[in-house]
């Protein structure tokens, strides 16, 4: 008899054992993770838990995983930037059999992270989307949310999602599936502070998600869309957009007009007078720089790329034709010779 009651105790034990170990590592299955990375000056992430081997090594900025399987339970996650041996983000989540995707962002002095639940939304209509917007872009405020056909003007059109805040997640909305321009405005605006090129959004009753993040810009935005499917796959839709401003540090006597691609964008900047950013198109672009006295006379030529996303400086030193400084939040500061226009 007192054997069997050993038994039975044994068994107990084992079997309180097994649950305990269960709560951590699944029992009823693992956690599906998708990692993001959009710590704007973290060149790269590792992701750890607890003290397991890391989860995710040298993620770069702007970097997406597929969904990467973990024990579940209470999870001690823990982020280090740029190769670095203390945590820029260390906190306990709980994480169940679902999939998540775990976004840090923020500048890595201050890093941020979310934990978005994937699993278990509600089924949208057949021939429909679910749309939601997640907004962790640091400095630029809540924004509205447009998915439209190719062009359509934003005057006559209501946000699809509007208001999300700076660290809020918006609810699903459903759409209609097909492609769309997407373009984000700053809330209550048509200013528009990203855009990118048609995308199609065809999966049937499926679900995407809109990470606005920052890159390099304190007004305008980049996007990751996220598609909740069975591998957790994404992308990063860069912004068609750049904004840029001009210091005059000439010695040019008369106020300067900028000319971009042959158009002017900018007149009568005085001696160190700077300018308000200007948006233009992401990309290459010849900026041109005129006296005010003298129009159509190049006093100097500037190729430069304006990366997107990002505020760049361009500042104009020097007598006629001699040098040029460009600078953006992304880059440091670099000197660029100009080709003396003829006759300056």
């Amino acid at each position: 008899m007192n054997s069997r009651r050993v038994l039975t105790i044994l068994l107990c034990l084992l079997s309180s054992a097994l649950v305990s170990c269960s709560s951590k590592n699944g029992g009823g299955g693992d956690a599906n993770i998708r990692v993001v990375n959009v710590i704007p000056d973290a060149a790269a992430i590792s992701l750890q838990l607890d003290k397991d081997p890391p989860l995710v090594n040298a993620l770069a900025f702007q970097g997406l995983t597929q969904y990467l399987s973990a024990g579940t339970g209470a999870r001690e996650f823990k982020v280090s930037a740029n190769g670095g041996t203390t945590f820029a983000i260390d906190r306990t989540l709980s994480i169940g059999a679902n999939n998540y995707s775990y976004i840090v962002y923020g500048p890595v002095a201050s890093a941020q992270s979310v934990l978005v639940v994937e699993s278990g939304l509600t089924v949208p209509n057949s021939g429909t989307f679910n749309f939601r917007v997640i907004n962790v872009a640091a400095g630029i405020g809540a924004v509205d949310v447009y998915l439209t056909a190719a062009g359509a003007d934003l005057n006559s059109t209501s946000p699809n999602i509007a208001n999300v805040g700076a660290g809020a997640i918006s609810s699903l909305v459903p759409v209609n599936t097909g492609s769309y321009e997407l373009r984000v405005t700053a809330a209550g605006t048509k200013d528009v502070i990203y855009d990118t090129g048609v995308q199609a959004f065809t999966t049937n009753q499926g679900t995407y998600e809109a990470v606005i993040y920052t890159k390099g810009s304190a007004r305008l935005p980049n996007v990751a869309v996220l598609n909740v499917d069975s591998t957790g796959t994404g992308q990063v839709n860069d912004n068609l957009l750049a904004e840029f401003k001009v210091l005059n540090a000439s010695s040019v006597a008369s106020p300067l007009n900028v000319l971009v691609d042959g158009n002017i964008v900018l007149s009568n900047i005085p001696f160190a007078g700077i300018s308000d950013y200007v948006t233009a198109s992401a990309g290459s672009h010849t900026f041109a720089v005129q006296a005010t006295a003298t129009p159509g006379a190049n006093l100097l030529t500037l190729v430069t790329t304006l990366a997107s996303a990002t505020d760049t400086s361009l500042a104009f030193s020097g007598p006629a034709g001699r040098s040029s400084r460009s600078c953006s939040t992304t880059t440091i500061c670099r000197r660029r010779q100009a080709a003396r226009a003829s006759g300056s």
